[in-house]
């Protein structure tokens, strides 16, 4: 039954208002919190560098042909352009055993780009990694700056122990008495007769094999050259990763294609004598081709360059042509082809 006592209903509503005004103090309160705590979000962010570079290593300090991780991470605003990072530009001084460049990424408003490369030394010494430049600019272009990584130190130590006083004399052993027992003497009279057995088989079978190298090969250059490119291609070499010793022979097999070829010193020419001597022999777009076949090969074989699997195939591709296109059939297919069309 409702209660219809005028001083209980006005004893209700008050209550109910005083309830209204708790909770529209604590809205007014929360929505003041959340103003502070977003200003204070940007303050603090105001107060940021536009571009932010990091670098650490996983190790210190490591033994010769130890490896540790460099990993070098770059904070940007949206806002903010930045122009190609070099990564690994400033680790020359070092062997590079893996790179990995990750996807860019968001943490708390800022963009991270991160990469973590292997890195080694194969000399005891104490190294000093160079800082990383990075460039940027703002949206409109018109202005910009250059942060640069922290520099690090590594040391490299020997595989030795540094204190030779830890090593000591083992005892000496008591004097083998031999005896009467010639057994060990038999078991090593017999051990000798077979080690120059083997010996003497192996060295009968080198030079059958040093005869059967020395015989003149009939075959026309080019099918040496394709049949050498097969055995590389079907070799384990490139499955394994072994890229520097197959580019190697890959450049070896362009080389004495071509001394087969013009008559070219195979050996004991750099990249640009040979090709000074090529430019008398081939079309300007062979030599172009061959141009970027050697230095191709040069990039992995001397500056530790490890290209995809897509690039070296495309390079394998491209001596293959090369050999196609300067034989002399195909030489002959394209003078005809010429005077057809001045015909």
């Amino acid at each position: 039954m409702r209660d219809s006592n005028p001083q209980t209903v006005i004893l209700s509503k008050a209550k109910n208002l005083k309830k209204t005004k708790v909770q529209i103090v604590r809205l007014f309160a929360l929505d003041c919190f959340s103003f502070l705590f977003s200003a204070s979000l940007t303050y603090a962010q105001a107060g940021l560098p536009p571009v932010e570079v990091t670098a650490s290593l996983s190790k210190e300090k490591i033994t010769v042909g130890d490896v540790t991780t460099y990993t070098v991470e770059v904070f940007s605003y949206p806002e903010v352009k930045l122009d190609s990072i070099p990564f690994g530009s400033n680790l020359t001084s070092f062997e590079v055993k893996k790179d990995t460049v990750l996807p860019a990424s968001r943490l708390k408003g800022r963009d991270v780009r991160r990469a973590v490369i292997d890195i080694t030394a194969f000399t005891v010494d104490t190294f000093t990694i160079p800082s990383l430049p990075v460039t940027y600019r703002n949206q409109q272009g018109d202005s910009g700056g250059m942060v640069l990584s922290p520099a690090l130190k590594l040391v490299v130590v020997s595989l030795l122990e540094p204190d030779s006083t830890k090593r000591r004399l083992k005892a000496e052993k008591p004097p083998f008495e031999v005896g009467t027992n010639w057994w060990p003497w038999i078991g090593l009279s017999l051990w000798a007769l077979a080690a120059a057995a083997f010996v003497f088989w192996v060295l009968k079978h080198k030079a059958v094999e040093m005869v059967e190298r020395e015989k003149p090969d009939l075959r026309p250059p080019w099918e040496i050259a394709l049949a050498e490119l097969q055995e590389l291609l079907i070799s384990l070499l490139l499955t394994e990763r072994n890229l520097k010793p197959f580019h190697v022979r890959l450049s070896e097999i362009f080389r004495w294609y071509a001394h087969r070829m013009y008559r070219i010193p195979a050996e004991d020419l750099t990249t640009e004598e040979q090709l000074e001597l090529l430019r008398g022999f081939l079309t300007d777009d062979c030599w172009e081709e061959s141009k970027r076949f050697l230095v191709f090969c040069d990039l992995v074989k001397f500056a530790r360059w490890e290209p995809d699997e897509k690039r070296i195939s495309e390079n394998v591709e491209r001596l293959k042509k090369l050999i196609e296109a300067t034989r002399p059939k195909a030489r002959q297919e394209a003078v005809a082809e010429v005077a057809e069309v001045t015909a």
